[in-house]
């Protein structure tokens, strides 16, 4: 099959969008009595977009499909006919518009062999005063005393007021996502378009066109502390309605409980998700390009067992973060909010051997601590050789993101 680029670029983000399985299920052929009818709409001007191209792809799995095209009627409407209903298809609908593809969202005809997929297109800008983040929610989702490391989900309920897409500026990017200077690693979560993402400083960017409405971005970090506590800092990149953090009633048993404070944090109690409860600490009201200091205290040593999240239990924070400061149809899968992120890089041959000594760092740090454990150090060695690990750790994570060695 001869794919031209814009074709190629057109698969690659309908199959994204829709995270198609790797592998559909065999399909035997069906009736071909199926139809797929709909509207392209321009949700800038609310008038229909007349003479324009749709697309209709049909997947058998991500790499195999055929395409078929037709033209919006003066309506604005499109139609195809005489579609395969076998249960292992999907089809898609897509249009072009201002150099943009927008896509419908996953159709199945099997079960209903008549299906409606409306399309809106919008025009573009690269003004991103209408970006405002309704809930930020930072989710303590691991504890590793050996590697004194924490993992988190970070939620960004976004909410974009405009009649246009968001699309990128000069710079290459649309949304900016700031993190922690000190985060380890970063890498966005499925449900987002990320587009390609990247990292400058402490701010991931995303390149993908930003719609208006409501969307949620989630990434995961890990930072690295000390003893038993850290400073977590970072910007706000847009106006904030709130920020929450989440962390398993669990740790905070003991005779050190672990707890969060910051400037204008306070206290919003107990929560329970899936089959675990949350203490939750929220702040309210931050500005664009406030810095937001949090401190976490309570964290265990080396001698405590790591503690880990089931893996479906973040999943349903994400829900709740989202349904707590938006409207849960931010995280209804739309065809806009399933682009599979890419994992934000260096080159591999630099990486490699960068993320080789990472490895060796984080097993002698393991050992380092199970010496202390045992005894079988000077206090004054163990301290001064721990440092000298976490530091080259921090080195060598900022460069795997690209961001230089500060040390």
């Amino acid at each position: 099959m001869l794919v031209t680029i814009r074709a190629l670029l057109r698969i690659l983000v309908v199959v994204c969008a829709l995270m198609l399985p790797a592998v559909l299920p065999l399909a035997a052929r069906g009736a071909n009595d199926g139809e797929v009818n709909g509207t392209v709409t321009n949700g800038t001007t609310g008038t229909v977009v007349a003479g324009i191209e749709v697309v209709l792809t049909r997947f058998t799995s991500p790499t195999e499909f055929t395409e078929t095209t037709t033209t919006t009627d003066s309506a604005g409407r499109f139609s195809f006919s005489g579609l395969d209903t076998a249960a292992g298809f999907v089809y898609v609908a897509s249009a072009t518009f201002d150099n943009q593809i927008y896509a419908s969202g996953m159709i199945r005809i099997s079960d209903n062999p008549v299906q409606v997929a409306d399309i809106t297109v919008y025009a573009t800008t690269t003004d991103q005063s209408g970006i405002t983040v309704v809930s930020r929610g930072l989710v303590l989702t691991t504890v590793d005393p050996d590697a004194s490391t924490l993992t988190f989900l970070d939620v960004f309920a976004l909410n974009f007021e405009s009649d246009r897409a968001l699309v990128q500026g000069d710079d290459g990017r649309t949304v900016r996502f700031p993190v922690p200077a000190t985060a380890l690693e970063v890498s966005p979560v499925q449900g987002f378009n990320f587009g390609s993402p990247g990292i400058e400083g402490a701010v991931v960017y995303s390149t993908a066109p930003l719609f208006p409405g409501e969307s949620t971005a989630t990434l995961t970090w890990i930072a690295q502390y000390e003893n038993d506590s850290i400073d977590i800092s970072f910007a706000n990149a847009y106006p904030t309605g709130s920020i929450r953090v989440l962390v398993p009633v669990q740790w905070q048993e003991g005779t050190r409980p672990l707890v969060v404070s910051g400037d204008g944090v306070v206290d919003g109690g107990v929560v329970t998700l899936g089959t675990t409860e949350y203490r939750v600490w929220n702040r309210d009201g931050v500005a664009a390009n406030q810095i937001v200091n949090l401190t976490f205290q309570g964290l265990p040593r080396a001698t405590v067992a790591s503690n880990r999240l089931r893996t479906a239990e973040p999943l349903i924070i994400v829900l709740v973060i989202v349904s707590a400061g938006a409207a849960l149809t931010a995280w209804v899968v739309r065809s806009r909010g399933l682009q599979q992120p890419r994992p934000i890089t260096v080159a591999a041959s630099a990486a490699a051997p960068l993320a080789a000594r990472r490895e060796e760092l984080v097993n002698q740090l393991r050992a380092l601590e199970e010496a202390h454990t045992a005894g079988a150090l000077d206090p004054n060695a163990y301290t001064h050789d721990r440092r000298a690990i976490l530091v080259e750790l921090r080195s060598i994570s900022r460069q795997l993101r690209g961001i230089g060695d500060d040390s």
